[in-house]
């Protein structure tokens, strides 16, 4: 159940007056680092050779880098070390975010009240604050609020949207979480209101535009320092939104390598609540604003020129305001599911911060990372391991706390029912045929959705996913009718249509896209035997 976050002796909440602290710590741990690896002259090198090629020829910085090239040769050791760590600590102090309790107390209570004035400018005061209940919070919340008092959290949802971060800070606001640190792309700090609320609500800025070694080491450092510092943060081990629809499986483990660090770092100086702990949590929508967009960048990049794009530019201007408010009249926006806790290795961890092995046996974590006399050791080839596999406990996760909902449903059985009926064609063969061929028999797909829908209880009793509890007493025939309504509710072309007793499918892309929510489980080879063939229907 949601509750009002009272977490307000957070370390957060104190980040302003550490704030020249953390700066001196993440510039002076960056440039020890570094060094140890490399000369002066040479990280410097390596920061102004990129970033010039980075940077066009008028660029205002490009005389700052060619300067600092040009005075390589010319500066002693002593003040090339000096160099760089004034260059560590100035992307250090533009990495940093601001953090001020008082505006972070009024931007959450804000939040429902502003989506909502996106959503639709006639809602009553009260129809506002109802709002926040269309979110739905739901697993293990109250086992990752008893966490946070007994170590550092680092939330990992799955990632689909950029909407996602403000979805999952607001579920933790709401669920009694304390606020999370995360990291946000500088590009969207350009939006003074939504810059305003990213700030306050925790996040900092990351610049992917630069890939030169200090700037990567100065931003890796100071996600270790503040997680030391028991700053719970946000990490999408995804990396980027999920471009076709499906599960994250293949992770980018930076931030779990991070948390594991601190962890080793935490012991060595006998900090009070040294654990890191994983919150994996899945992000389920209806809709996804960016689909059309998502998709078209998936096919590109896997089909080549197997792919034709449509001149469509209406799948480039997806409207944020135009999606809210369409996304209001569902019953619910979106799922949020908290999966069971883990720690920093994968293992299972109860409400007191207890880890689990495999076998359901109490562990002492700390023994993962002593040496055979009992010291605490940092290894690179072993905590590489360690964090390759609490990465796939993470993407396991995500299947089992995936929670399906009416358009997924439905696309999967009525794409897997195209490759059915078409065995010949490839991906992007069945792609094109499009509303020309694309159809199906209203009665055999409300037969073929009641079966898989049984199909998906079992499924969901052996906890390999969930379904949404609205689906489970629903008729097939309301399943289908809702999960169209959905379907033709947003984008520039409607995803299906409904003529007769048939039923047409217009964006095969789109389809695909949703049906891909539930790829990764391998029912496909199920689902001819199991779904269709007892299913007596007509063909297309």
């Amino acid at each position: 159940m949601a509750r009002r976050n009272t977490n307000e002796d957070a370390p957060i909440f104190q980040m302003q007056d550490n704030k020249a602290a953390i700066l001196q710590e993440v510039a002076e741990r960056t440039t020890e680092k570094l060094l140890q690896q490399h000369s002066p002259e040479f990280v410097l090198n390596d920061a102004a050779y990129k970033e010039l090629l980075r940077l066009n020829k008028k660029h205002p910085q490009t005389e700052y880098w060619q300067g600092i090239y040009r005075s390589l040769n010319r500066l002693s050791e002593a003040d090339l070390k000096a160099q760089l760590l004034h260059m560590a600590h100035q992307y250090a102090e533009d990495i940093i975010g601001r953090f001020d309790p008082k505006v972070y107390r009024f931007a959450t209570s804000m939040v429902p009240y502003v989506l909502s004035l996106f959503l639709d400018p006639q809602l009553t005061l009260r129809e506002r604050h109802s709002f926040q209940e269309k979110i739905l919070i739901e697993g293990h919340v109250d086992t990752a609020r008893e966490l946070t008092k007994k170590g550092t959290v680092i939330l990992v949802p799955t990632h689909g949207s950029n909407i996602d971060s403000i979805s999952a800070g607001w579920s933790a606001y709401r669920s009694g979480l304390p606020p999370v640190t995360y990291g946000a792309g500088k590009n969207l700090f350009t939006n003074r209101i939504l810059s305003f609320f990213m700030h306050n609500l925790g996040a900092y800025r990351l610049d992917r535009r630069i890939k030169h070694e200090l700037y990567k080491t100065v931003l890796k450092t100071y996600s270790l320092v503040i997680l030391e510092r028991g700053f719970h943060s946000l990490f999408f081990p995804g990396g980027t939104r999920s471009r076709s629809g499906q599960i994250e499986q293949h992770l980018k483990l930076g931030l779990m390598g991070t948390g594991l660090e601190a962890y080793i770092n935490n012991l060595r100086k006998g900090k009070d609540k040294p654990n890191i702990y994983l919150l994996p949590m899945t992000i389920n929508y209806y809709l996804v604003l960016e689909a059309e967009t998502l998709i078209n960048d998936f096919l590109k990049e896997q089909g080549k020129s197997r792919y034709i794009i449509e001149d469509d530019e209406s799948s480039k201007f997806i409207k944020t305001f135009s999606y809210m408010k369409k996304t209001l009249d569902l019953d619910a926006s979106m799922y949020i599911r908290y999966a069971p806790p883990l720690d920093i290795f994968g293992n299972r961890v109860d409400d007191e911060g207890v880890s689990y092995d495999d076998q359901g046996r109490a562990i002492d974590p700390s023994r993962y990372v002593k040496n055979w006399s009992g010291e605490i050791v940092m290894d690179e080839a072993r905590d590489h391991e360690y964090t390759r596999e609490a990465g796939a406990k993470v993407a396991e996760s995500y299947l089992k706390n995936n929670v399906i909902l009416s358009p997924h449903l439905v696309s999967y059985v009525l794409f897997r029912y195209l490759v059915h009926k078409n065995p010949r064609l490839d991906l992007y063969q069945l792609i094109r045929i499009g509303a020309r061929e694309a159809q199906i028999d209203r009665l055999s797909l409300v037969r073929a959705i009641e079966r898989f829908k049984q199909f998906l209880a079992r499924q969901e009793s052996q906890g390999v996913l969930r379904m949404a509890t609205t689906l489970k007493n629903k008729p097939a025939d309301m399943i289908l009718d809702e999960a169209v309504y959905y379907m033709q509710m947003f984008y520039s072309k409607e995803i299906v249509v409904m003529q007769a007793d048939k039923l047409h499918v217009q964006d095969m892309r789109l389809l695909y896209y949703y049906h891909n929510r539930l790829v990764g489980y391998h029912f496909e080879s199920r689902f001819s035997s199991e779904i269709l063939d007892p299913v007596a229907d007509s063909a297309l």
